[in-house]
């Protein structure tokens, strides 16, 4: 509705065979209301669009997202996207070891999944970032797994589904293993609002270390682990005073 309502009226009215309304040009008074208004003809309605360039309707593709579209997003080979602009790059790769080639080429460039730090940084603090690299198309970041010593969440899952996750997981064990879980699920719903827990991601929480109802002291007196990958290799460092 940003728009107005003009380029909301005109476009569904190109689903109908016949608009000739009156009061869509401008009247005070509506035909359908039996008057008319012979001061403003059909003619001198200024157009926003030409009907005549419009692509005729196919009925076999749907209005709202075309299914040749998903089709193409579902067989397609998955490509690196770039964006260059006059002050920053944005990188978004779709494999991890990708995205470690690039962070090593590049490692002052901030990894941003939900923006909601690198974001407000940017609008607010005039930072600038050359370069930014955006992993959310990276799947090994969004992996659940369980083992017998505990689940691994994958750092790019936003709070609310690991929330969720968590909330499944106290109906599947005892209670007596769920105390973390519960803190955790505790802590997350006063963290941030809904809008921001759908976005931001765990790692990115962790990675920032925020004073404002920050996840980490729950994670560190949990003895939780992270996973952390780089050039060098693979390895898992413990979440206490020497992460920070």
């Amino acid at each position: 509705r940003c728009t107005g309502y003009r380029p909301i009226v005109d476009g569904c009215r190109t689903f109908c065979q016949e608009a000739n309304c009156c009061r869509s040009n401008g009247g005070t008074n509506c035909c359908l209301n039996g008057k008319t208004n012979p001061d403003q003809p059909e003619d001198e309605k200024p157009q926003l669009f030409d009907k005549e360039e419009l692509l005729p309707l196919d009925p076999t593709q749907e209005l709202i997202f075309p299914p040749e579209l998903i089709l193409m997003a579902q067989t397609s080979k998955p490509q690196t996207l770039r964006f260059y602009g006059e002050r920053m790059t944005w990188v978004s790769p779709v494999s991890l070891e990708e995205l470690v080639q690039i962070r090593t080429r590049y490692p002052e460039a901030p990894l941003v999944m939900g923006n909601t730090n690198i974001g407000p940084d940017i609008k607010f603090k005039g930072v600038l970032h050359p370069m930014i690299i955006s992993p959310s198309r990276v799947q090994e970041l969004f992996e659940v797994s369980q083992t017998p010593q505990g689940v691994w969440v994958g750092a790019g899952s936003s709070l609310s589904e690991v929330r969720s996750l968590l909330e499944r997981l106290v109906l599947q064990f005892p209670e007596e293993k769920t105390e973390l879980f519960r803190a955790l699920i505790q802590q997350l719903g006063t963290l941030g609002s809904q809008q921001i827990r759908n976005v931001a991601s765990l790692g990115g929480n962790i990675a920032s270390a925020s004073s404002n109802s920050d996840l980490n002291p729950v994670l560190a007196a949990g003895n939780c682990r992270v996973s952390v990958i780089s050039s060098g290799g693979r390895r898992e460092v413990p979440l206490n005073q020497d992460f920070f």
